[in-house]
């Protein structure tokens, strides 16, 4: 139980990790742990669908290339080193068709983590129990969940639909307006932090049933939905496809920004 609370503890990575979606790397072994990365080359089938089996972090990242590139981390922990490499050999990680999916001896203590790169043009399904998510430079159909993570979303398009139980979001728009049918992004206990160009056209609905809800947007005015419940509908520019983000607990912030720089 010790060392899978350490596991758990090194996944549950800040916010401001998740943002920075670095490489996958094994430079923290202990006496008590064992990494080892793999990589895989997968053909692109349209869409895909990573599942950590439980405790692991999810990055996709979309490029120029017509395939998809999976590094998953897989991490072992037991009384040494030695056993805890026993654990990995018993850890898969299948690719078959579209689906990555992880799997490990029950009642042992292993985690796998992914970084996955996709065709900007892809379908993304990603799930995890314990973990992270982050996924950028993707414009298709996303559908995330997570039970325990920080989720962080940039620079996306087409219809995403996603939420985290625990965990803060943090969303960069870019362009002048979202392309596709939208965003819907929700989280039980967490902040959300949206930033979007001054001049971004869009429905913006954000709503917190325990929390505040500010922005720097002109015309934007908050209204009470209840004892302690605020919502805010606002429409920028031009108006356009509706920005939605729901926190049962946590407060919500609408930044504009100009080159990336919050003003």
């Amino acid at each position: 139980m010790k060392s899978y609370a350490k596991l758990c503890a090194a996944l549950l990575m800040p916010l401001a990790a998740a943002t920075a979606q670095t490489s996958l790397l094994c430079d923290h072994q202990n006496r008590d742990s064992y990494c080892e990365i793999r990589e895989m080359t997968l053909p692109f089938s349209g869409s895909i669908h990573a599942d950590t089996g439980g405790v692991g972090a999810i990055t996709v990242k979309g490029w120029d290339n017509a395939y998809v590139f999976v590094r998953a981390q897989v991490t072992t922990s037991a009384e040494d080193e030695y056993a805890a490499r026993l654990i990995s050999f018993s850890v898969e990680v299948d690719t078959s068709s579209n689906h990555i999916w992880a799997s490990g001896p029950s009642g042992k203590s292993w985690a796998v983590s992914y970084e996955v790169f996709v065709p900007h043009e892809s379908g993304v399904t990603l799930n995890t129990r314990v973990g992270a998510i982050a996924i950028s430079d993707v414009a298709g159909t996303i559908h995330f969940k997570a039970a325990v993570g920080a989720i962080a979303l940039s620079r996306l398009a087409g219809e995403v639909d996603g939420e985290t139980a625990v965990g803060a979001i943090a969303i960069v728009l870019a362009g002048d307006r979202w392309d596709g049918k939208g965003i819907d992004v929700r989280t039980g206990t967490g902040a959300i932090h949206i930033s979007a160009p001054a001049n971004y056209s869009a429905r913006f609905d954000l709503r917190t049933a325990l929390g505040t809800i500010l922005t720097d947007f002109p015309g934007a005015s908050p209204r009470w939905t209840g004892l302690l419940g605020r919502q805010l509908v606002l429409e920028t520019g031009e108006g356009g496809s509706t920005i939605q983000a729901t926190s049962s607990v946590g407060a919500i912030d609408l930044k504009r920004v100009t080159f990336g720089i919050d003003e």
